[in-house]
């Protein structure tokens, strides 16, 4: 889907299919896109892209849409939630120094057993660290399956079927699987990069909304019910401990829920939830504990930062599931 929206970007004729669509969903109420980012790597081309969304669609924040869901004032047509899960470091270094700039909100979310611990980086990071600086060899050999690491478009492309394949592993099995293959790699273990609680209470005082991304960041459909909802209680506890309490926001990681995930939020408390699902949400109908997301890298250019808004149109979301099998989780 990414090459389809880079081609996208790149058409003469993308303009014209793009103001149509935009048009289109202006006129509708209620409705509201939310972009989601990880890592944000270096200022540029995220400044760019800030800059672009602060002339061109009103940015609205966690409590603008609380009071929307609520009866209070609309959003305006075509509003845009920014959003980062994982609080990197790069947050507070890159990306919320353009937003502060601009006056644009932002909604961080952090697993909250890695402020300020001791506990190594992510797993997907050390997997992606690993087959990055490995000597030349002519595979991986893995849990899912044995992937060529030859070229550095093969190591690309590895990666991210490496890491989409170990996802599907339960959490225990993942952790171990992720150790075995950096040991055979020869990967160092490396500390993660996710911001200190000092830092989180300052840019929560600067007007960024900090919000529940679980504690260790398990894919909450691969736990018990019963532990998937201590990893929401435990990380909304960890948050009102430190940041100070106020609606309880969710992000599930990797955007996965099922009905099990659902009832551990409800009587965890969850105002508002946050999946990968991609689309608009049509507020009026939409489900606030399932609140669709659009995946934004933060190299992408403006052009292409258009072309994912356009495919998030909210006339694309009964038909996107047919030739997008990933909008369904």
């Amino acid at each position: 889907m990414a090459k389809i929206l880079h081609r996208a970007a790149r058409s003469r004729g993308i303009g014209f299919v793009v103001g149509a669509l935009e048009r289109l969903d202006a006129r509708r109420a209620q409705l509201l896109r939310v972009l989601t980012y990880h890592r944000v790597d270096a200022p540029e081309p995220f400044r760019l892209q800030a800059e672009w969304l602060a002339r061109n669609v009103p940015t609205v924040s966690i409590p603008d849409v609380l009071a929307a869901l609520d009866g209070g004032p609309r959003l305006p047509p075509r509003a845009v939630l920014l959003t980062f899960d994982d609080a990197y470091r790069s947050f507070a270094t890159h990306a919320w120094p353009a937003l502060r700039a601009l006056g644009t909100p932002a909604a961080l979310f952090v697993p909250t057993a890695y402020p300020d611990s001791g506990r190594p980086a992510f797993w997907w990071d050390r997997v992606e660290r690993g087959i990055a600086r490995m000597a030349p060899r002519a595979r991986v050999e893995t849990r899912v399956g044995t992937f060529p690491t030859g070229t550095p478009q093969e190591r690309r492309r590895s990666i991210r079927e490496i890491k989409l394949g170990l996802k599907g592993l339960p959490h225990p099995s993942l952790r171990e699987e992720v150790d075995r293959i950096c040991a055979a790699l020869g990967a160092p273990e490396e500390p993660h990069e996710v911001l200190g609680w000092d830092e989180l209470r300052r840019l929560a005082r600067e007007g960024v909304w900090v919000g529940a991304h679980t504690r260790t960041h398990p894919i909450l459909t691969r736990l018990p019910p019963e532990a998937a909802e201590e990893e929401i209680r435990g990380s909304i506890a960890d948050l009102e401990r430190e940041i100070g309490t106020g609606p309880r926001v969710l992000a599930y990681p990797d955007g996965r829920c099922d009905e099990g995930v659902l009832a551990g939020a409800v009587r965890s408390g969850v105002a508002l939830a946050f999946t990968m699902r991609r689309g608009t949400n049509a507020l009026r109908r939409g489900d606030r504990l399932t609140l669709r997301r659009i995946h934004v890298d933060a190299g992408d250019s403006c052009a292409v930062l258009r072309a994912r808004l356009l495919y998030s149109s909210v006339f694309l979301n009964p038909w996107r599931p047919l030739f997008d099998p990933q909008s369904l989780r």
